[in-house]
C-alpha cells in the first residue's frame, strides 16, 4: 500500500456557533512531530474530515513509493507518489493519483542538464519523442533519494545511437557511459540497445551518479528513453555489488551490447571494444546449476567473438575456441563451465565462431564475464553474443 495512515492526535472541537474557525494544528508539539515525520518518511497531508460542526484532523503520510501513470499521454510510465507541489518543483508532471487519492503520481521525464532525487524517472533525448540531432556532452545527474537507497537500475526502453567504427568497434560518434558509481565508469556503449539494462551502485557517502552521453557529431537517428529506478539497500531486487547486469528469473536471454541477430557475414563489426563487466543470475530456490546455449534461430550467428570473419571462408563458421591460451582478447568466461556434448573445453573462457550446444556450470553465484580489448580491427565482422540460460533443479 503506497499510503500509511496514522493519527498524531485526533481531537474534536465543538464549534458552538464558531462555524468559521480555521482548521489548524492543535499544538506546537504536534507541529514538531509532523515536521519530524515529514523529514524522515515522506510528505504529510492534512485531511479535513468535517461533519457538521465537528472538525477532525487526520494527518496522512504519503510514502514516496513507485506508482503507475493513468494519464493517456504517459500511460504505462512509472512515477513517484508525492504531493503535487513537490512534483512540480522537481520537474515532474501529474499523471494520476495515488495514496488513496491524497497524493499525485509524479512522472518525470528529464533530459540534458537536469538532475533528480526521485525514485523513478526517465532520461530522454532533447526533443523527445523526436530524434536528437544535437552535438556536445549531455549529462543527467541522479542524486540519491535518501540513505536507504543503494543503487540505480537503468532500463534502456529505447536506445538508438550511432554505430561504432566499423573496423575498430570503438564508440566514436556517440559514447554513453555512467560516471560516479562505486565501481567506476561503465564500459562505453553505442549502437542499438533496446531492452538492455545496467545496475550501478551509489558510491560510498552517497554521491551523485551521472549518466553521460558524448555526441561528437550530429546524427539524424539518435534517440533514447532510459528508465531510472532507485533501489533500496534491503530490496530483493538489488543486484549483487559489481554486477553490471542482473537477471532474477530462472530462465532468460543475455545479449552483448549492440547485438543484432540479423547481422550475418559479410558485415562490419557490431561488437563493442573495451568491454569488461559481469552478468549475474540470481540462484533460484532449489536450483543447483545453470545451462547456457545459443539463443537465435541461426545458432552460427549467436556467438561471434575473436577472429576476422570477413577474411575467412564462411565454411569455417562453427569453430569454437576455449581456454586462456586461445581466448586472449575477446571472450566470455563462465566459472566452472563444462560442455554437455563432445566438444572439449579447456578452462572457462569461450571465443571464436560458435558456442557449444550447451554449457553447464554448478559454480555459484551464477555469473558470466564479458571481455573485449580496445581494438577490434583484427576481429572484423564480430557481432558479440546472444545466449539463453536455464537453471537446473537440484
Amino acid at each position: 500500500n503506497s499510503i500509511s495512515l496514522f493519527v498524531f492526535e485526533l481531537f474534536l472541537i465543538l464549534s458552538k456557533g464558531h462555524k468559521g474557525d480555521t482548521l489548524g494544528i492543535h499544538s506546537l508539539q504536534d507541529e514538531k512531530e509532523i515536521n519530524h515525520q515529514q523529514e524522515s518518511t515522506g510528505d504529510v497531508a492534512i485531511v479535513d474530515n468535517r461533519k457538521g460542526n465537528e472538525k477532525a484532523f487526520l494527518f496522512v503520510r504519503i510514502r514516496p513509493d513507485t506508482c503507475s501513470s493513468t494519464n493517456s499521454t504517459s500511460l504505462n510510465l512509472k512515477g513517484t507518489c508525492q504531493e503535487a507541489g513537490d512534483c512540480a518543483l522537481q520537474g515532474g508532471t501529474h499523471a494520476g493519483t495515488c495514496a488513496e487519492g491524497v497524493g499525485t503520481c509524479c512522472v518525470a521525464q528529464h533530459t540534458c542538464g537536469d538532475y533528480t532525487r526521485l525514485k523513478q524517472t526517465y532520461f530522454v533525448n532533447p526533443g523527445h519523442p523526436k530524434h536528437d540531432k544535437s552535438q556536445g556532452t549531455c549529462v543527467y545527474t541522479v542524486n540519491r533519494h535518501d540513505s536507504t537507497m543503494c543503487q540505480i537500475k537503468l532500463d534502456m526502453m529505447k536506445m538508438s545511437l550511432t554505430q561504432p567504427d566499423e573496423r575498430s568497434g570503438v564508440c566514436i560518434q556517440d559514447v554513453f557511459q555512467v560516471l560516479g558509481g562505486k565501481g567506476g565508469e561503465t564500459p562505453p556503449v553505442c549502437g542499438d540497445n533496446d531492452g538492455q539494462h545496467m545496475y550501478i551502485d551509489f558510491p560510498a557517502g552517497g554521491g551523485p551518479i551521472k549518466l553521460s552521453l558524448d555526441r561528437v557529431f550530429s546524427s539524424s537517428k539518435r534517440f533514447w528513453n532510459i528508465q531510472v529506478t532507485q533501489i533500496p539497500c534491503n530490496s530483493h531486487l538489488k543486484a549483487p555489488s559489481g554486477c553490471l547486469q542482473y537477471y532474477t528469473d530462472t530462465m532468460g536471454t543475455v545479449s552483448s551490447f549492440n547485438f543484432d541477430p540479423q547481422h550475418a557475414p559479410p558485415y562490419s563489426s557490431r561488437q563493442l571494444s573495451s568491454q569488461d563487466y559481469s552478468v549475474c543470475v540470481a540462484t533460484g530456490e532449489n536450483h543447483c546449476s545453470i545451462e547456457w546455449e545459443p539463443q537465435v534461430e541461426n545458432t552460427r550467428n549467436s556467438f561471434l567473438m575473436s577472429y576476422n570473419l570477413n577474411a575467412l571462408d564462411p565454411k569455417v563458421l562453427g569453430n569454437l575456441k576455449t581456454g586462456s591460451r586461445q581466448c586472449k582478447t575477446d571472450y566470455i568466461s563462465i566459472p566452472g563451465a563444462h560442455g554437455s556434448d563432445s566438444i572439449g573445453m579447456v578452462g572457462d573462457r569461450l571465443c571464436g565462431l560458435a558456442f557449444p550446444h550447451k554449457v553447464i556450470s554448478s559454480s555459484r553465484p551464477f555469473m558470466l564475464y564479458v571481455k573485449t580489448d580496445d581494438n577490434e580491427e583484427e576481429d572484423g565482422g564480430n557481432s558479440g553474443f546472444r545466449l539463453s540460460y536455464r537453471q537446473m533443479p537440484c
